[in-house]
């Protein structure tokens, strides 16, 4: 009797060390072939239109917010769905996604069907922003490029603007114009009335 429970427990002992041994061939072989198939692991350099650099409109030059480089935030992401959630913010910019009032990082992640490590990592990568900067400032460089279509929206009282590109209050619209533009928006008002 006592024999056979040293073989049952024998037998027991060597099928679950054959069971790990079994898996973690399977995960080694598994690691070995994701890093040789996946295009991700060199990375490459992907050409894009950023808003990195300066832009100029009208007398005010606009100065995105840098809130840190993303050589300083390491996610390790594959270029493959880097480039593609590079082209989902692009197409989300098109359908101007930041005029939505209360919109945060979450529901961006949620509109580029991935997470908000990855949108951070974008953002940073290439807008150079962290995503309260992109956000003060896109809706403040939407705001100027529909002010060259409509000129007779330097008419229009702050706090309609401020609710129309989506800004909490009157207060908040004038502090990230002024932190965007470097002048406040009564300066840049009375500036290109008059034009």
């Amino acid at each position: 009797m006592e024999l056979q429970q040293s073989f049952i427990w024998i037998s027991m002992i060597g099928i679950i060390s054959l069971i790990n041994l079994l898996l973690l061939l399977y995960l080694v072989s598994r690691l070995l072939w994701s890093s040789k198939s996946d295009p991700g692991s060199e990375r490459e350099v992907i050409e894009v239109n950023s808003i990195n650099e300066d832009i100029q409109i009208d007398n005010c030059v606009l100065k995105p917010v840098v809130a840190g480089a993303a050589e300083n935030y390491s996610v390790f992401i594959n270029s493959a769905t880097e480039l593609r959630l590079l082209k989902e913010l692009e197409k989300a910019e098109e359908n101007h996604f930041y005029l939505q009032k209360n919109i945060n990082l979450n529901d961006l992640a949620e509109t580029l069907n991935t997470n908000r490590r990855y949108v951070s990592y974008i953002l940073k990568k290439y807008r150079n922003q962290d995503f309260n900067s992109y956000l003060q400032f896109v809706r403040i460089s939407y705001m100027l490029s529909c002010i060259d279509k409509e000129p007779e929206l330097l008419t229009e009282k702050f706090s309609i603007l401020a609710d129309r590109f989506a800004f909490a209050s009157h207060s908040k619209f004038s502090a990230v114009f002024k932190s965007v533009t470097g002048m406040s928006p009564t300066e840049y008002f009375r500036r290109n009335h008059t034009k």
